[in-house]
Order: C-alpha cells, then sequence, then structure tokens
C-alpha cells in the first residue's frame, strides 16, 4: 500500500517578489516561506516539486534553480570537493511561453520530481531566477512576474 501525498501550491507575489531588472545570464535569489505541514519536526520543508508555473509581462528564456539553502551559490563558481547544494532546474526557452488573453506569458512544465530538502532548517524553498535571453528583464510593473509551483510530500 502506498502513502497518502499533500500537495501544497505555492507562488510569490508579482507586486514585491522579482522586482529589479535582470541582465542576460544573471540571477535573483528567492527564499520562500512554505508552510508548517510541509516542515520536518526539525523544522526543514522537504517534498517533491512537481510542477512549476511562470507568468512573465516579457517572453524571455528562463530558468529556475532550486537550492538546499539559502546559500545560492554563483551559477560560474568552481566545483569543489565539498560539493554544491543545488537540487536541481528547470528551463524555459523564450519560445516556450505562451500568451494569454491578458497579454502575459504563460510558461508550464508538469510531471517534474525534483526532491527538496531545506539544510538551514528555515522552512523554505530556495530558488534562483536566471534570465537566459540576450534581452533584460525590466524592472517593476514593465517586469512584473510571478513563479508557481506544487509541492508534494507523503503523509506517513
Amino acid at each position: 500500500m502506498s502513502a497518502a501525498v499533500y500537495q501544497y501550491e505555492w507562488k510569490t507575489n508579482p507586486t514585491t517578489d522579482f522586482r529589479a531588472s535582470i541582465a542576460q545570464n544573471a540571477k535573483v535569489d528567492f527564499d520562500l516561506t512554505l508552510p508548517t505541514t510541509l516542515r520536518g519536526v526539525n523544522g526543514d520543508a522537504r517534498g517533491s516539486l512537481r510542477s512549476l508555473t511562470i507568468a512573465s509581462i516579457e517572453n524571455l528564456a528562463w530558468e529556475l534553480w532550486i537550492w538546499t539553502s539559502a546559500t545560492h551559490v554563483t551559477l560560474t563558481g568552481t566545483v569543489t570537493a565539498a560539493g554544491t547544494n543545488v537540487l536541481g532546474r528547470w528551463s524555459f526557452a523564450s519560445g516556450d511561453g505562451i500568451q494569454d488573453v491578458t497579454g502575459d506569458f504563460i510558461y508550464y512544465i508538469d510531471g517534474l520530481d525534483i526532491p527538496y530538502v531545506d539544510d538551514d532548517k528555515s522552512g523554505k524553498l530556495h530558488m534562483s531566477l536566471v534570465n537566459r535571453s540576450a534581452a533584460s528583464k525590466s524592472a517593476n510593473d514593465a517586469g512584473a512576474i510571478q513563479i508557481k509551483g506544487r509541492i508534494a510530500q507523503p503523509v506517513y
């Protein structure tokens, strides 16, 4: 018999999060507080990232990195014996965005299975948004963006 699965949908706030411009190949780190239902007895958040949606005013090539802690390393750093705290990433090409009736570009992937654990026990989902387009992401409302996802966790 398999365990039941608790699913939690999370999202960033486009009026307060990712408001700065982002140049080509630059990243912005973000730590999203998750509900207590996704936290273990020691306070760490854990689960599996199952789906990802990015809603963007601009049609750009987006990449989302998931980390085990708030120590978001540089993406051009040196590989060391200690390893990295990256858990996974997903890339969308600019052509992956479908423009909806409001004019926003929607990027979506389902069926992901990126295991997630919060090693610094802050109860947060640690992520970095990277702009892989030649054009920069605009600041403020002109470059508004929202990231949404679903985390699944077995219930024992």
